[in-house]
């Protein structure tokens, strides 16, 4: 993971100083943190998955603040290792012994109306950098795709057309790169479909996000 300062450095390589000498850090920053926002919505990273406790009263609980996507999470029972399948809410309650969904209003529900503390995997939000020291709490393999990411917001929001689309070509190119080294560092095909996911348009695989 690179800290703040050394990403906004690399913004400006990309970008080249005659751009980006009309441009403040707190503009660099801002994008930045965009495209690290884009990035774990959008490519399975597991460097990003946090374990919590969610307990639920009467089969009710309150969604965790961190929890924003779909990415192999995981509710469970730690005393028996039991686990719960999650559905859509439209599918809640339809027959699944053990589910789990998110209602309209955020709340996490489980059938059965169970009150139970249980264990809950999820792939957790982005926190946004501010001060130079800050790192990103992205791995190490994806330092220049964030920096490229961050680059082609920058140059689409000037309305520098020729320049986006140059570095958004460069972006594509160097994702697959970033796909290999994190296969490589997450062993592939670990669990919950890994391969699956990544054999499926990698980076235009759909994930439900909560406000």
């Amino acid at each position: 993971m690179a800290t703040l300062s050394t990403l906004r450095a690399a913004v400006t390589t990309r970008l080249g100083t005659a751009v980006t000498s009309r441009l403040t850090d707190d503009k660099k920053t801002e994008a930045l943190n965009r495209a690290g926002k884009k990035l774990i919505a959008r490519y399975p990273i597991d460097d990003i998955l946090t374990t919590t406790s969610v307990v639920f009263t009467n089969g009710s609980a309150t969604l965790p603040a961190t929890y924003k996507f779909h990415h192999k999470e995981k509710l469970y029972d730690e005393r028996s290792n039991e686990g719960y399948t999650h559905v859509d809410l439209q599918r809640f309650d339809k027959g699944e012994a053990k589910a789990w969904t998110v209602d309209t209003d955020g709340t996490m529900k489980i059938t059965g109306g169970e009150s139970v503390t249980l264990t809950f995997r999820h792939a957790q939000t982005f926190t946004e950098m501010s001060d130079d020291s800050d790192d990103s709490g992205l791995p190490s393999e994806i330092d220049d795709l964030h920096s490229l990411y961050a680059a082609e917001l920058v140059a689409f929001d000037a309305q520098l057309y020729d320049l986006y689309q140059s570095l958004k070509q460069e972006r594509m190119n160097e994702q697959k790169f970033a796909i290999t080294d994190l296969r490589r560092k997450q062993g592939a095909a670990r669990e919950n479909g890994f391969d699956r996911i990544f054999n499926s348009s990698f980076g235009n695989r759909p994930h439900k996000t909560y406000a």
